[in-house]
């Protein structure tokens, strides 16, 4: 149970994470509170998520990415990445028989 009570010593607000905002199990009665209490400056929020911020600014993750000058890489690119990384090296080695070892080193050549 979230209980915020004023307190006279306080002399700066209290401060929560975006990852307590994602993860708490509150009651929605907590929640309303919780919210009560950030729009009256009784809370901060530190270290939002990039999801949050962009749910927030209604834009998506990858536009807000782009705009932070990480958005190079597209969700399919990392989607690659990550089944590579997860591959076995036999897996890895029949990959590269079926894109072609020439389209393979293009790549990794333009990559560096």
């Amino acid at each position: 149970m979230l209980n915020i009570t004023p307190n006279a010593l306080r002399l700066t607000p209290c401060e929560l994470t975006g990852a307590f905002l994602a993860k708490n199990r509150l009651s929605p009665r907590a929640r309303a509170r919780l919210a009560a209490a950030i729009l009256s400056q009784q809370i901060v929020l530190t270290r939002l998520t990039v999801k949050q911020i962009a749910e927030l600014c209604r834009v998506s993750v990858g536009m807000v990415n782009a705009a932070r000058g990480g958005g190079h890489r597209k969700p399919a690119d990392l989607a690659l990445a990550r089944a590579w990384a997860k591959a076995t090296p036999q897996e890895q080695i029949e990959f590269v028989k079926h894109a072609g070892p020439e389209a393979v080193w293009t790549a990794l050549i333009a990559a560096i």
